[in-house]
């Protein structure tokens, strides 16, 4: 999924959301991934927790005003489809 993340940050298609990272791992650990996106570290799962989420990766459409957009997914393909970043080749 990784490297699908990054090549949608590379080339977002038109209108896309901008990407915002909830994570768990050590800032250490998120700056080896190399993503571009805006990573926020939430040690003890609060944010899951909070909006019910039982895995991860997973993700949900915000608005700039807060407003939720989207149920929430839980998945590597279900997180890039509502993304946009599905291109149809497999999930890395």
């Amino acid at each position: 999924m990784l490297d699908d993340l990054k090549a949608w940050e590379t080339s977002p298609p038109a209108d896309v959301p901008r990407l915002l990272v909830v994570s768990t791992d050590t800032p250490d650990a998120n700056r080896a991934m190399g993503l571009q996106a805006t990573v926020v570290l939430d040690e003890d799962f609060a944010t899951g927790r909070a909006f019910g989420v039982a895995g991860t990766p997973s993700a949900i459409l915000v608005d700039a005003a807060g407003r939720i957009h989207s149920d929430f997914v839980v998945g590597a393909l279900a997180v890039l489809v509502l993304a946009g970043a599905w291109t149809e080749h497999p999930v890395t």
